[in-house]
């Protein structure tokens, strides 16, 4: 299968599968590229996703926190995933000295059905590095959130997006 892209097509034929050893999640992502599991029990990221060819580092990562007591969900309410985002996002900011949303929402993300929010994000560490991040958040049957996180120098970011939402659309929950 080859997807058209402005940057050419992508041959996802003979993409490697990743299956979480937890057995939450499983995706496809491009031959080469280098997958970091959960580092110990204390990390809250499942997955980094990193291309070592690539002319400037960046990575993916995603986090899937099943019953996530963050989403405050009573089943009364309608959760709001732009909401959920937002609160992330909070909470992240400290990291940064610098964090600033670009873009809300556009493109629209998918994440195996499930409602999505997104933000693109100028950011500026502590260590002067700087970059451009999309964030899409899922909530996964109203009680778990997807982060999925792919940050990358502002003028590849662009570049490397084709294959980011490619990977995002492959995506399959399995619990």
């Amino acid at each position: 299968l080859y997807l058209q892209s402005s940057y050419g097509q992508l041959d996802v034929d003979n993409w490697q599968t990743y299956v979480d050893p937890a057995k939450k999640f499983t995706l496809f992502y491009p031959p080469g590229w280098i997958t970091k599991g959960k580092e110990n029990f204390l990390s809250s990221i499942d997955l980094t996703l990193t291309n070592p060819n690539a002319t400037k580092p960046f990575q993916i990562t995603i986090t899937y926190i099943m019953n996530d007591s963050s989403l405050n969900y009573t089943r009364n309410e309608i959760i709001v995933p732009a909401n959920n985002l937002r609160n992330l996002e909070g909470e992240l900011k400290d990291e940064y000295q610098q964090y600033i949303v670009v873009g809300k929402g556009s493109p629209a993300y998918s994440i195996y059905g499930f409602p999505t929010a997104s933000d693109i994000v100028d950011y500026t560490k502590y260590n002067e590095q700087t970059g451009r991040m999309l964030n899409v958040l899922g909530i996964i049957k109203g009680k778990s959130s997807f982060l999925i996180s792919y940050s990358n120098d502002k003028q590849a970011f662009y570049k490397s997006l084709p294959i980011v939402s490619e990977i995002m659309k492959s995506i399959v929950i399995l619990s």
